[in-house]
């Protein structure tokens, strides 16, 4: 039995997108687009879980008749314990790949639950197909090459490694259902960071919250020059940390000559 990834509109089955085509491609993109920070076989094994879902016979019917309904998502997540990825982030990554990080939730969390606990328990249907058609390592290293001190580095890594995950199988499936797009960087980070300076000068300065966002804005800009990898901004809500760490993420981009920024509120 062929299984597939997507169809064609308006081709026949033969020209569909296989579904171990897709999942190896989308392995091999994970690893390259976070090869700085993560190890291959682990990047690659990301990818390649990502949609074993698809196996699931209800799916390949479904892409024939949209009327039905199966998830498929959760499935690379249940499988991750099998390849030591379970404690490394990989399950989150495969089950939100379409939806969003969810929240973990707790160990009696009920299948109708939307946290990861709760989705972990729902039943699916027979998807072992994959361990014929897709290679997979058992991690036996930690993913992450520079190490992690703290759990919120650990959660930076998760978000990485989830952005690279989602943009590599939405660029693979578009690749395959409108051909390969190109896309050029064009933003500009002096208008931005104008439009931003200007918005926040009009902000009045005649109350003691403005007056703590300023003093909180300008010790954050003090620290431009720092060179650490890795910057935490602890604000309280209300005291414009979202603008203050837009502002500061386009001075310090602009300063170092970089083109692009990933922003991420904890």
């Amino acid at each position: 039995m062929k299984y597939y990834a997507h169809t064609k509109e308006g081709r026949p089955q033969e020209e569909w997108q296989l579904l171990k085509e897709h999942c190896s491609t989308v392995g091999k993109l994970v690893a390259e687009y976070s090869k700085k920070w993560c190890t291959e076989e682990y990047a690659e094994n990301l990818g390649v879980l990502h949609d074993i879902g698809k196996y699931q016979k209800s799916f390949q019917k479904r892409l024939a008749d949209s009327k039905i309904r199966i998830e498929h998502s959760i499935c690379g997540a249940k499988e991750c314990c099998n390849y030591n990825m379970e404690r490394m982030g990989a399950d989150y990554c495969i089950s939100g790949h379409h939806t969003g990080l969810p929240d973990i939730g707790t160990s009696v969390d009920g299948f109708e639950e939307p946290t990861l606990q709760g989705r972990l328990k729902r039943k699916c249907e027979d998807y072992s197909s994959y361990k014929s058609e897709l290679a997979l390592n058992k991690i036996k290293n930690e993913p992450w090459i520079n190490g992690i001190k703290d759990k919120k580095e650990y959660a930076f890594f998760i978000r990485m490694m989830y952005s690279c995950l989602v943009d590599a199988d939405f660029i693979d499936t578009e690749s395959f259902c409108s051909g390969i797009q190109q896309r050029g960087i064009n933003a500009d980070f002096e208008v931005c960071l104008n439009k931003i300076k200007t918005l926040m000068h009009a902000f009045p300065e005649d109350t003691p919250v403005n007056k703590a966002r300023k003093s909180l804005l300008n010790q954050c800009l003090a620290h431009i020059d720092n060179d650490a990898e890795l910057l935490y901004m602890n604000m309280p809500t209300g005291s414009g940390k979202t603008l203050t760490s837009m502002r500061f993420a386009l001075e310090k981009a602009i300063k170092q000559g970089k083109k692009r920024m990933v922003q991420l509120q904890f």
